[in-house]
């Protein structure tokens, strides 16, 4: 998948062709993917490729292709974020931010956000170049893309893993997780984090009830009876330590 990509929308020049290894860093605090839940995920539902919708500095993206790798799986990951921050990133700048011991999520250059160095700076030197493509692009931007592209016959297939943890605003999670449900392979699974996000929490249970007859339940109650401490929530939704996954059948 990297390599159509590549080909499609870069002229096959890779991104990380201007990462800088000063621009590395290791100290944000929030990334809350599950070591043991990709294990779970991976191991009995082989993921053809990823996307993740909401990648900030590569954190979850390194930590599921660690896993991959760990599993001897080539599954590559493909990061949709503008990269830009969210409305508390910018309001904390000036300050650092309460709670994260002065750091800084932007650190603005001429006042614009470093993230996206930071975050190929961070897949670059993890040694998983060839693994992680961004796409820097909205959400919806970067989901429309890649339908469009498999409409096109220019890329070969559409996921069927989706890492979902963009907005966190009420109703726009919604569309996004209409948007991220619709790209989706049939038999596939949409998931994300921060369950404890009162928008999040409220919208993934609004749109559960919508997909309640497009449901894979075997497959949600197969997991759940793997994952020691899971509940199923409406339903429909499986939960796991703030990790929420919606199974498409």
């Amino acid at each position: 998948m990297i390599n159509e990509l590549l080909s499609n929308l870069y002229s096959n020049n890779s991104p990380y062709l201007s990462c800088e290894e000063k621009y590395v860093d290791n100290g944000y605090p929030h990334t809350n993917i599950l070591y043991d839940l990709l294990q779970i995920l991976f191991t009995n539902l082989e993921p053809t490729y990823i996307v993740e919708c909401g990648s900030m500095l590569g954190g979850s993206a390194i930590r599921m292709a660690e896993t991959l790798k760990k599993n001897n799986k080539s599954t590559e990951i493909i990061c949709i974020d503008p990269f830009t921050g969210d409305v508390n990133m910018w309001d904390w700048e000036k300050n650092g931010g309460t709670g994260n011991g002065g750091w800084r999520f932007l650190r603005l250059e001429n006042g614009i956000p470093t993230i996206y160095k930071r975050f190929l700076a961070n897949c670059k030197y993890s040694g998983f170049e060839n693994k992680i493509l961004p796409i820097n692009a909205t959400t919806s931007v970067g989901i429309k893309l890649l339908q469009r592209l498999f409409s096109q016959n220019r890329i070969s297939q559409l996921p069927n893993y989706i890492y979902l943890d963009s907005a966190h605003e009420k109703d726009e999670t919604f569309i996004e997780l209409s948007l991220c449900w619709d790209c989706l392979v049939n038999n596939g699974i949409l998931f994300g984090d921060d369950w404890n996000w009162k928008a999040v929490r409220e919208d993934v249970i609004k749109f559960s009830n919508t997909i309640k007859d497009k449901t894979d339940y075997e497959n949600l109650h197969k997991i759940n009876t793997l994952v020691s401490g899971s509940q199923i929530i409406n339903g429909n939704i499986f939960l796991y330590n703030g990790q929420w996954i919606l199974f498409k059948k």
